[in-house]
């Protein structure tokens, strides 16, 4: 532009030759000055980013001259960090790396244009990994009160949060942390517990990251003297009413008593050595029995309702056929018991002369299945049975005993299999034959029939075990729920 000015001016002096040169100085043109050259940032002075998985920090620089942005750090760098030929408007993104320093690190930049003398400087602080460690209390506290303590070491703020009163009387609940790894002793003073044993817990928390410890008290103690963090009894019995005795640690003279709804089976009493005696009675269910027995104190202390230990009775007197147990049916209480072809189910233990009651809650097999309940001993050919064939109800006695035809009733004459609810096997001394069994079944309450004048038992054999079985070809979904067995000798 200026250029084209002079021409212009040189031109004219040429025309005002014959002229004034006053007249000239009227026709001259004066040059436009430039526009003033500026920058403009929107950056903040300062800009805090995390060590993991660092923030976006992006501001804007707008000017009408180039620009640069230099920086002092190599984990810290800004994108784009001068402007383009084509465009001195931008967006400039900082980006930092991921950092696992424990102090914080600061990055600056500065910002400066050609053309002008001012420069303009911001910083990236990032702060560093979070790190805690806590080195908690580990021993079980006086039941007298107590006071202890635990260290911090954490370079971010933390804070204590306790989980129960006896543990919130914390001489500092919280703390800005220290960079240089220094230890901070935190003190708790513990008041005494008048009741039973208790437990708190004590969680240090960071803005990253927590830690939790469990801090116990004596109180009353009434515990297992072998495992005293355990509230199991479990019995490993065989054939009959069993007990187990156990010993006891306690700091107050105790007392045990039986709740009601287990007593049908389960009792416990003190014995005279201060040990506990537990008896348990015959599980007749295909399932484990479990009850509570309780230890109080034998004085009233306020706050300490007793310590309550689960007995588990496990049931060893039956075995279920592998892949036959279809677990416990909370509708009806019993076992639900899938039939298919051989025994599904077998005592454990030998039944001569008494009576065997099976309780079902429900049968659903087909006529094909020929299920029944058998009797047999492993030691002679002793045997009696009841089953269902083709829709006929045989009940028959055999081997030992002696073979005699056996006593039928068809669905049509007798009640659906389905309708079975109690079915009872009564084997006792035949009254009109002397040194004989009569052996009765009863279904629901009603004799189906007596085979008497049976031989007895030898004098070497065990007895029958009792099976529930199949002995033909069941339906994919028959099964039986099995409510109890219950076997009450004659002798």
């Amino acid at each position: 532009m200026k250029r084209i000015f002079e021409n212009i001016s040189l031109l004219a002096a040429v025309a005002c030759g014959a002229f004034a040169v006053a007249a000239c100085q009227e026709f001259s043109i004066d040059s436009q000055e430039p526009a003033p050259l500026k920058i403009e940032v929107d950056a903040l002075d300062n800009y805090q980013v995390n060590a993991v998985s660092p923030d976006r920090v992006v501001f804007n620089i707008s000017s009408n001259t180039p620009w640069r942005i230099t920086g002092d750090s190599q984990w810290c760098k800004a994108t784009p960090s001068m402007s383009a030929t084509s465009s001195l408007v931008s967006e400039v993104e900082i980006i930092a790396e991921e950092y696992e320093g424990r102090q914080a690190r600061t990055a600056t930049f500065v910002i400066s244009a050609d053309g002008i003398e001012e420069t303009r400087t911001f910083t990236v602080t990032q702060s560093s990994k979070q790190s805690l460690t806590v080195i908690p209390f580990d021993e079980r506290l006086a039941t007298e009160g107590q006071t202890f303590s635990f260290s911090i070491v954490s370079n971010k703020a933390w804070e204590i949060i306790p989980s129960s009163s006896f543990l919130s009387d914390i001489d500092k609940k919280s703390g800005e942390g220290s960079e240089d790894g220094s230890e901070e002793v935190i003190t708790v003073n513990v008041p005494a517990n008048p009741g039973a044993v208790r437990s708190g817990e004590l969680t240090v928390r960071t803005a990253y990251d927590s830690y939790r410890f469990t801090v116990t008290q004596n109180g009353v103690i009434i515990e297992l003297e072998e495992n005293p963090d355990s509230d199991l009894i479990e019995f490993e019995m065989g054939d009959t009413a069993n007990e187990k005795i156990v010993k006891i640690r306690s700091n107050k003279e105790w007392k045990v008593k039986v709740p009601q709804e287990y007593a049908g089976w389960l009792s416990a009493e003190k014995t005279a050595d201060g040990e506990l005696k537990i008896t348990v009675g015959d599980n007749n269910t295909l399932q484990p029995l479990s009850g509570e027995i309780v230890l109080t104190t034998v004085d009233i202390i306020d706050g300490f309702d007793g310590v309550t230990f689960r007995v588990v009775n496990p049931n060893l007197r039956f075995d279920i056929t592998s892949g036959c147990n279809l677990g416990y049916d909370e509708a009806t209480g019993a076992t639900k018991i899938k039939i298919q072809n051989g025994e599904i189910v077998a005592s454990k233990f030998f039944i001569k002369k008494g009576r065997t009651t099976i309780e079902y809650a429900a049968i659903s097999a087909s006529a094909t299945a020929k299920f029944g309940m058998g009797f047999t001993s492993p030691t002679s050919s002793a045997n009696y049975k009841l089953h269902l064939e083709n829709g006929t109800y045989w009940y028959r006695c055999a081997g030992g005993f002696g073979w005699i035809a056996p006593i039928k009733k068809t669905e049509a004459g007798f009640m659906p299999l389905a309708d079975f609810r109690k079915v009872e096997f009564v084997v006792e001394d035949d009254p009109n034959a002397a040194g004989k069994l009569a052996i009765s079944i009863y279904v629901n309450g009603t004799l189906y029939g007596t085979q008497a004048g049976r031989n007895a038992f030898a004098a070497n054999d065990k007895g029958c075990r009792m099976t529930i079985e199949s002995t033909g070809t069941p339906g994919a979904d028959d099964y039986c729920l099995v409510k109890s067995i219950v076997y009450e000798p004659a002798e």
